[in-house]
């Protein structure tokens, strides 16, 4: 259920979201995010988050996609 008080508890920072795909380091997503292959990021400053709701739905697409 969405924060209404805090408009960025909805946001998944980037380190926590590499973490949960298993990923060993951040150059992974900064690849995606150049190539345009992940999820959608959100950029705050220097920061990137990304919309739990947005990476529920690309993980939804990927389920079943070997590669």
């Amino acid at each position: 259920m969405p924060d209404t008080q805090n408009p960025l508890a909805d946001l998944i920072p980037e380190a926590e979201f590499a973490a949960l795909l298993g990923l060993k380091c951040l150059r992974t997503l900064q690849k995606w995010r150049q190539q345009r292959k992940g999820p959608e990021p959100i950029k705050v400053g220097r920061k990137v988050f990304y919309k739990r709701e947005t990476v529920i739905r690309w993980l939804d697409r990927r389920e079943g996609w070997e590669g």
